[in-house]
């Protein structure tokens, strides 16, 4: 992963274990505007998290009931997300949102099933639909669940981890609930409810990758290895950066021919680009409210994460293309 501040420090988090690997709470105000002079206050925004979620866990809305989850969760109280997660299951069984958070906080082996089958009778043509497969599979050492999980990865259409979906919903839910006080110095008020929804959503939406990674890395054989690459070719086509940047990575160890690979390198490199620049904004989202409408605004009028950065920056008059010669800090490559 790159050294980036909060876009990429969130991804990293991301890229870690879900809730069967007891992932850590979001710390996204830690990475915005100066750590010194107007650092959090952790203590408060620790205990804003823990109200809202049992305010919003009251409600009847879906996206009011997962977004009380992911705040239960960031705030360590695992009673109440498990209880919120359950009221938006009862409540909207078909919601894909729903199932997605759902997979990934079953507590038994009898329930992990059952949410793995609502998944993918809702979302049959997604391709991270098989990601919950693949993490049980390698959980059990089942080589051949292992290679039917890919299998059913690569006949994917899409590849989609539901953070672009669940980002607004986590938004309009967190507006719900006074905007937390005393948290950071000098904040904006909805850019405070911006950087939250994005760190919230960053560490809860995307799933576990080391399996895919095991599965992939050092592939055994040919078929395997193609398989693979397929997969990454859906990835590269997902939804959300970690996904792209994912595929990005994966493919980069599998492809052997040159001209492909050149053009992996340089994509790899524009995104780079990008991901520095955002970074540089993300620095001052707390404390500049156009900027926070602006990010708030590219994030809910565009279905794919990349194409939302690429839309501000353009707004901001930053150019979306490195200058030659430029190369990433240290060329850090993504992959699972």
């Amino acid at each position: 992963m790159p050294k980036t501040a909060l876009l990429l420090c969130l991804l990293a988090v991301a890229t870690g274990a879900r809730a069967q690997d007891a992932s850590p709470a979001p710390q996204p105000l830690a990475h915005i505007g100066d750590a010194t002079e107007r650092a959090p206050d952790a203590t408060a925004l620790q205990a804003w998290r823990a109200d809202a979620a049992k305010a919003l866990a009251a409600s009847d809305d879906a996206g009011a009931l997962i977004t009380a989850s992911m705040l239960a969760l960031a705030a360590h109280d695992a009673a109440t997300a498990t209880r919120a997660l359950q009221r938006a299951v009862e409540r909207a069984p078909k919601d894909p949102d729903v199932a997605w958070m759902a997979v990934w906080r079953c507590a038994d082996v009898a329930s992990c099933a059952h949410a793995r089958e609502n998944l993918h009778a809702l979302e049959a043509d997604n391709a991270a639909a098989w990601l919950p497969d693949l993490y049980a599979a390698t959980q059990a050492d089942d080589a051949e669940r292992i290679a039917q999980a890919l299998q059913g990865m690569a006949a994917g259409k899409r590849y989609d981890d539901h953070q672009m979906h669940l980002l607004p919903r986590v938004l309009d839910a967190l507006g719900l609930v006074p905007t937390p006080a005393g948290v950071q110095e000098g904040a904006d008020a909805g850019a405070l409810r911006a950087a939250e929804a994005m760190a919230l959503t960053s560490v809860a939406a995307i799933p576990p990758l080391r399996p895919l990674g095991a599965a992939c890395n050092g592939a055994p054989d040919a078929a395997r290895a193609a398989l693979c690459l397929r997969v990454a070719e859906r990835m590269q086509q997902g939804t959300s950066l970690m996904a792209q940047m994912v595929g990005e990575g994966l493919a980069r160890r599998l492809l052997r021919d040159p001209q492909p690979l050149a053009a992996l390198v340089a994509r790899q490199r524009t995104r780079a680009w990008r991901m520095q620049k955002m970074a540089g904004l993300m620095r001052e989202l707390a404390h500049d409210p156009a900027l926070a409408q602006a990010w708030t605004a590219a994030m809910r009028g565009h279905a794919r994460e990349d194409e939302a950065v690429a839309a501000l920056l353009a707004a901001r008059g930053i150019p979306d293309r490195p200058p030659a010669g430029w190369q990433p800090a240290g060329a850090a490559q993504h992959e699972p």
